[in-house]
Protein backbone atom coordinates (compact mmCIF):
# COMPACT_ATOMS: atom_id res chain seq x y z
CA UNK A 1 0.00 0.00 0.00
CA UNK A 2 1.11 3.42 -1.06
CA UNK A 3 0.02 6.98 -0.64
CA UNK A 4 0.82 8.46 -3.90
CA UNK A 5 -1.08 11.42 -5.04
CA UNK A 6 -1.22 13.12 -8.24
CA UNK A 7 -1.26 16.80 -8.47
CA UNK A 8 -2.05 18.20 -12.45
CA UNK A 9 0.73 20.84 -12.70
CA UNK A 10 -0.24 22.44 -16.40
CA UNK A 11 -3.30 21.84 -18.44
CA UNK A 12 -5.53 23.77 -20.72
CA UNK A 13 -8.00 24.10 -18.11
CA UNK A 14 -7.46 24.77 -14.08
CA UNK A 15 -9.04 24.44 -11.02
CA UNK A 16 -7.27 26.71 -8.86
CA UNK A 17 -7.34 30.71 -10.31
CA UNK A 18 -3.77 31.29 -9.32
CA UNK A 19 -2.39 28.64 -11.42
CA UNK A 20 -1.91 29.38 -15.44
CA UNK A 21 -3.27 27.24 -17.83
CA UNK A 22 -1.94 26.12 -21.41
CA UNK A 23 -2.10 23.58 -24.22
CA UNK A 24 -0.52 20.51 -23.16
CA UNK A 25 -0.07 18.81 -19.75
CA UNK A 26 1.83 17.98 -16.87
CA UNK A 27 1.37 16.28 -13.40
CA UNK A 28 3.47 15.32 -10.57
CA UNK A 29 3.15 11.68 -8.42
CA UNK A 30 4.10 11.45 -5.51
CA UNK A 31 6.37 14.23 -4.96
CA UNK A 32 9.17 12.80 -7.06
CA UNK A 33 8.14 12.19 -10.47
CA UNK A 34 7.20 14.70 -12.76
CA UNK A 35 4.72 13.05 -15.89
CA UNK A 36 5.18 15.40 -19.34
CA UNK A 37 6.77 18.77 -18.57
CA UNK A 38 3.62 20.85 -20.82
CA UNK A 39 3.95 23.29 -23.74
CA UNK A 40 6.04 26.19 -22.10
CA UNK A 41 8.62 26.60 -19.70
CA UNK A 42 7.61 29.79 -17.76
CA UNK A 43 4.37 28.55 -16.97
CA UNK A 44 5.68 25.00 -15.88
CA UNK A 45 8.04 26.38 -13.72
CA UNK A 46 5.72 29.17 -12.09
CA UNK A 47 2.55 26.59 -11.74
CA UNK A 48 5.06 24.14 -9.82
CA UNK A 49 6.25 26.90 -7.84
CA UNK A 50 3.23 28.10 -6.55
CA UNK A 51 1.73 24.27 -5.79
CA UNK A 52 4.58 24.25 -3.41
CA UNK A 53 6.51 21.81 -6.04
CA UNK A 54 10.62 22.31 -5.42
CA UNK A 55 12.53 21.00 -9.19
CA UNK A 56 15.08 19.99 -6.62
CA UNK A 57 12.88 17.06 -5.11
CA UNK A 58 12.36 15.41 -8.60
CA UNK A 59 14.12 12.42 -9.25
CA UNK A 60 12.39 11.53 -12.53
CA UNK A 61 10.62 12.98 -15.66
CA UNK A 62 8.45 10.23 -16.94
CA UNK A 63 7.38 11.77 -21.11
CA UNK A 64 4.61 10.49 -22.38
CA UNK A 65 5.72 11.00 -26.06
CA UNK A 66 7.81 13.12 -28.11
CA UNK A 67 4.72 16.40 -28.67
CA UNK A 68 5.92 19.32 -28.05
CA UNK A 69 2.52 20.04 -25.75
CA UNK A 70 4.47 17.50 -23.21
CA UNK A 71 7.91 18.34 -24.13
CA UNK A 72 8.20 22.10 -23.69
CA UNK A 73 9.05 22.48 -20.35
CA UNK A 74 11.90 19.75 -20.41
CA UNK A 75 14.46 22.26 -20.90
CA UNK A 76 13.60 24.45 -18.29
CA UNK A 77 13.42 21.44 -15.27
CA UNK A 78 16.78 20.02 -16.79
CA UNK A 79 18.33 23.62 -16.72
CA UNK A 80 17.44 23.63 -12.86
CA UNK A 81 17.94 20.00 -11.78
CA UNK A 82 19.66 18.28 -14.65
CA UNK A 83 20.10 14.98 -11.87
CA UNK A 84 16.76 13.75 -13.12
CA UNK A 85 16.47 10.86 -14.90
CA UNK A 86 14.28 11.42 -18.09
CA UNK A 87 12.34 7.98 -18.89
CA UNK A 88 11.03 7.95 -22.52
CA UNK A 89 8.71 5.36 -24.47
CA UNK A 90 11.56 5.38 -27.88
CA UNK A 91 15.08 5.53 -28.91
CA UNK A 92 14.26 8.39 -31.13
CA UNK A 93 12.81 10.80 -27.99
CA UNK A 94 15.90 9.70 -26.28
CA UNK A 95 18.51 10.54 -28.87
CA UNK A 96 16.49 14.17 -29.17
CA UNK A 97 16.37 14.46 -25.26
CA UNK A 98 20.02 13.85 -25.14
CA UNK A 99 20.87 16.20 -28.10
CA UNK A 100 18.98 18.80 -26.41
CA UNK A 101 19.47 18.17 -23.09
CA UNK A 102 22.61 18.96 -20.66
CA UNK A 103 25.59 17.28 -21.39
CA UNK A 104 25.33 14.19 -19.70
CA UNK A 105 22.14 13.82 -18.97
CA UNK A 106 20.29 10.78 -17.97
CA UNK A 107 17.69 9.29 -20.51
CA UNK A 108 16.35 5.68 -20.01
CA UNK A 109 14.03 4.17 -22.74
CA UNK A 110 11.46 2.19 -21.09
CA UNK A 111 9.58 -0.49 -23.89
CA UNK A 112 8.50 -2.58 -20.85
CA UNK A 113 7.05 -1.44 -18.09
CA UNK A 114 9.27 0.63 -15.69
CA UNK A 115 9.18 1.03 -11.84
CA UNK A 116 9.83 4.82 -11.79
CA UNK A 117 8.94 5.48 -8.17
CA UNK A 118 7.50 4.13 -5.06
CA UNK A 119 4.21 2.70 -6.44
CA UNK A 120 4.66 4.23 -9.62
CA UNK A 121 5.02 2.48 -12.93
CA UNK A 122 4.93 2.89 -16.86
CA UNK A 123 3.07 1.01 -19.06
CA UNK A 124 5.77 0.57 -21.60
CA UNK A 125 5.23 1.76 -24.67
CA UNK A 126 2.34 1.32 -26.63
CA UNK A 127 1.32 2.26 -30.53
CA UNK A 128 2.25 2.19 -33.51
CA UNK A 129 2.50 5.28 -35.44
CA UNK A 130 2.87 7.36 -31.98
CA UNK A 131 4.47 5.34 -29.59
CA UNK A 132 3.32 6.68 -26.28
CA UNK A 133 3.46 5.88 -22.53
CA UNK A 134 1.26 6.48 -20.04
CA UNK A 135 2.00 5.66 -15.78
CA UNK A 136 -0.07 3.48 -13.35
CA UNK A 137 -0.16 4.71 -9.61
CA UNK A 138 -0.65 2.72 -7.29
CA UNK A 139 -3.93 3.43 -4.65
CA UNK A 140 -5.05 1.66 -1.67
CA UNK A 141 -8.64 1.52 -3.74
CA UNK A 142 -6.28 0.45 -6.85
CA UNK A 143 -4.54 1.90 -9.41
CA UNK A 144 -5.21 5.12 -11.48
CA UNK A 145 -3.59 5.53 -15.30
CA UNK A 146 -2.08 8.38 -16.28
CA UNK A 147 -2.15 9.48 -19.63
CA UNK A 148 -0.94 11.85 -22.06
CA UNK A 149 -2.64 11.77 -25.36
CA UNK A 150 -3.41 8.71 -25.48
CA UNK A 151 -2.87 8.80 -29.63
CA UNK A 152 -2.71 4.81 -29.49
CA UNK A 153 -6.25 4.40 -28.31
CA UNK A 154 -7.15 4.87 -24.25
CA UNK A 155 -8.16 1.51 -24.36
CA UNK A 156 -4.85 0.36 -25.50
CA UNK A 157 -3.02 1.87 -22.74
CA UNK A 158 -5.77 0.63 -20.21
CA UNK A 159 -5.25 -3.04 -21.22
CA UNK A 160 -1.47 -2.06 -20.75
CA UNK A 161 -2.08 -1.02 -17.45
CA UNK A 162 -4.27 -4.01 -16.19
CA UNK A 163 -1.03 -6.44 -17.46
CA UNK A 164 -0.12 -4.95 -13.96
CA UNK A 165 -2.52 -3.52 -12.00
CA UNK A 166 -6.35 -3.30 -10.96
CA UNK A 167 -7.32 0.19 -12.40
CA UNK A 168 -9.78 1.97 -11.36
CA UNK A 169 -9.04 5.11 -12.38
CA UNK A 170 -7.75 7.25 -15.35
CA UNK A 171 -6.67 10.48 -15.59
CA UNK A 172 -5.22 12.51 -18.93
CA UNK A 173 -5.39 13.10 -22.26
CA UNK A 174 -7.82 10.86 -24.12
CA UNK A 175 -7.49 12.50 -27.71
CA UNK A 176 -10.56 11.02 -29.87
CA UNK A 177 -11.48 7.86 -28.35
CA UNK A 178 -14.89 7.40 -28.57
CA UNK A 179 -15.21 3.54 -27.60
CA UNK A 180 -16.75 4.70 -23.90
CA UNK A 181 -17.99 1.65 -22.80
CA UNK A 182 -14.54 1.03 -21.91
CA UNK A 183 -14.57 3.52 -19.06
CA UNK A 184 -17.29 1.99 -17.56
CA UNK A 185 -16.64 0.35 -14.13
CA UNK A 186 -14.19 2.77 -13.23
CA UNK A 187 -14.09 4.96 -9.91
CA UNK A 188 -12.50 7.81 -11.08
CA UNK A 189 -12.56 9.20 -14.98
CA UNK A 190 -11.15 12.76 -15.07
CA UNK A 191 -10.32 13.65 -18.76
CA UNK A 192 -8.21 16.95 -19.95
CA UNK A 193 -5.88 18.28 -22.14
CA UNK A 194 -6.72 16.89 -25.83
CA UNK A 195 -9.88 14.84 -24.92
CA UNK A 196 -12.70 15.75 -27.33
CA UNK A 197 -15.88 14.67 -25.59
CA UNK A 198 -15.27 15.45 -22.40
CA UNK A 199 -19.24 16.76 -22.61
CA UNK A 200 -20.18 13.35 -23.42
CA UNK A 201 -18.15 11.48 -20.60
CA UNK A 202 -19.14 14.00 -17.81
CA UNK A 203 -22.74 13.01 -18.78
CA UNK A 204 -22.48 9.46 -19.24
CA UNK A 205 -20.20 8.53 -16.32
CA UNK A 206 -21.72 10.87 -14.11
CA UNK A 207 -20.92 9.32 -10.82
CA UNK A 208 -16.98 8.88 -11.67
CA UNK A 209 -16.04 11.99 -13.36
CA UNK A 210 -13.93 14.79 -12.16
CA UNK A 211 -13.14 17.96 -13.61
CA UNK A 212 -9.62 18.06 -14.50
CA UNK A 213 -7.80 21.65 -14.43
CA UNK A 214 -4.06 22.78 -13.06
CA UNK A 215 -4.32 22.16 -9.68
CA UNK A 216 -6.25 19.15 -9.07
CA UNK A 217 -5.45 16.50 -6.39
CA UNK A 218 -5.95 13.30 -6.99
CA UNK A 219 -5.88 11.18 -3.50
CA UNK A 220 -6.96 8.47 -1.18
CA UNK A 221 -9.76 11.54 -0.80
CA UNK A 222 -11.33 11.82 -3.77
CA UNK A 223 -10.85 8.38 -5.29
CA UNK A 224 -12.90 7.49 -2.00
CA UNK A 225 -15.80 9.92 -2.37
CA UNK A 226 -18.60 9.89 -4.66
CA UNK A 227 -19.84 11.18 -6.62
CA UNK A 228 -17.78 13.51 -7.64
CA UNK A 229 -19.22 16.19 -10.12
Amino acid sequence: MTNVRITVVYDNERVRDDLHTGWGFSAVVGGDVLFDTGGDTPELLDNLATLGIELDELDTVVLSHGHADHTGGLGGVLDQNPDVTVVVPTERLAGSVRETGPPGVEVTVAADPTQVGTGVVTTGSVGDSIREQGIVCRFRRGAVLVTGCAHPGLDALLDAARDAEAVTGVIGGFHDFARLRELEGLDLVSPCHCTRRKREIASRFPEAFVRCGAGLVVDEELLGRAPRC
